[in-house]
This record gives structure tokens, sequence and C-alpha cells, in this order.
């Protein structure tokens, strides 16, 4: 999900099956990542608790950050070089 402000771009990423040396602890190799496409604000991510997955929880971990406007597609292909499959940045 993305929602537009004034100067940059509110990302939320979910994901799940992601090896853990690849997303890194935290989130540390997505975020390292993601600072290729400009500068990160508001940076967080938390592991999902619940390891039921239903349709609304089936994710293991959640991202939310700021990126300058437009960077949706580079944030696409940051995803990706950390394991990610299918990512759509809408």
């Amino acid at each position: 999900m993305v929602r537009n402000a004034i100067f940059f771009d509110a990302f939320i990423v979910r994901g799940h099956d992601f090896h853990d040396d690849m997303i890194g602890p935290d989130g540390i190799h997505l975020r390292n990542q993601l600072k290729g496409c400009g500068a990160i604000t508001g940076w967080g991510f938390v592991y999902n608790p619940d390891k039921k997955k239903t349709k609304e929880n089936w994710h293991d971990w959640t991202a939310t950050f700021n990126q300058p406007l437009g960077q949706g597609r580079c944030v696409g292909h940051a995803i990706q070089s950390v394991g990610g499959q299918n990512v759509q940045c809408q």
C-alpha cells in the first residue's frame, strides 16, 4: 500500500516465506536495499506474533517506511533483492 503525502510515499510491506538471513534481523537487509531508493524515514519493522495464518493475517512480518515520491518501482526491486517474488507496488 502506498499513500501519497506532500514529499514522500508511505509504504506498508508485508512479507512471508523470506529466509531470515535474506531479510536480516529486524529487516536490516531490506532497509539497506531500500536506502538505494532514497532517504528512508519512519522506519518500522515488526514480526507477526500470530503463528496461525488467516486470510487477514497471512504475513510473517510488516515493514513501514516513507521514501521520496515516485520510488515504487525501486522499492519493488529492493524487495526482490532480499528474496521477494511477484512484487507489486500499488
